[in-house]
């Protein structure tokens, strides 16, 4: 492991809505995107956020749900298959995006190591965890998940039938791992997003002005990572 992580940048921002937060990782996104670029959206589901704004462009989409994916308008080439076996050509793709997707994948290093093996070389992977270390974080991997889901309910929250892991959820060891493994020059954002719940909007306010401080942003509900292919 390379010491003092010094090929990592570490930052922070607050957004004050999910809205919010879904166009700033759309511009960020778009300023690595050249116009010709070849992109693959890793566990796409129905809505592949992160072009949401860029449709009639040929982009790649995989997801191991069909009937999710069928739904997907974003991309034009649905691929069903599993994360941690890609079937893609060695240098296929200029950039590789997924979005809360890391945390229900069994095995996340292999995803990792497949994006390097079908990224181009200068290739940029590009992609959103929940935090583990995020009160959220916390409790997602604490509850038992009939209670979980019940809670869901109670607070108006998505409660899709997804396994959570959270193998690959912590920002030093996703930067370490990616450092390991061909990759260079690795950026974590610390998101902290205001929750669009109305039954969370008083504690999430002040959880959202708890992280709103640099000595406590590492808490926040979200990660973004931006690292570059050798």
């Amino acid at each position: 492991m390379r010491s003092h992580y010094s090929h990592v940048k570490f930052s922070y921002i607050s957004l004050l809505s999910n809205e919010a937060k879904i166009d700033y990782l759309q511009n960020k996104f778009l300023s690595f995107a050249d116009t010709n670029f070849s992109f693959l959206d890793a566990g796409c589901g129905a809505n592949s956020r992160l072009i949401s704004n860029q449709r009639g462009k040929r982009f790649t989409g995989c997801d191991i749900d069909k009937i999710s994916i069928l739904k997907n308008k974003c991309v034009s080439n649905k691929v069903l298959c599993f994360l941690e076996n890609l079937p893609f050509h060695p240098n296929s793709f200029h950039i590789i995006s997924s979005y809360d997707v890391i945390e229900h994948i069994q095995y996340p290093e292999r995803f990792i190591s497949e994006a390097d093996r079908v990224l181009k070389m200068g290739g940029t992977i590009f992609f959103i965890v929940p935090n583990l270390y995020s009160i959220y974080g916390l409790l997602a991997v604490t509850i038992p998940y009939k209670i979980k889901v019940l809670l869901l309910k109670v607070f108006g929250l998505e409660t899709k039938n997804h396994v959570h892991y959270y193998r690959l959820n912590s920002s030093k060891k996703i930067a370490r791992f990616l450092l390991d493994n061909n990759f260079v020059s690795v950026n974590v954002t610390f998101l902290n997003v205001l929750p669009s719940s109305r039954a969370l909007r008083r504690f999430g306010l002040l959880y959202y002005k708890i992280c709103g401080s640099k000595l406590f942003s590492k808490f926040s509900p979200s990660i973004l990572v931006i690292a570059h292919k050798k």
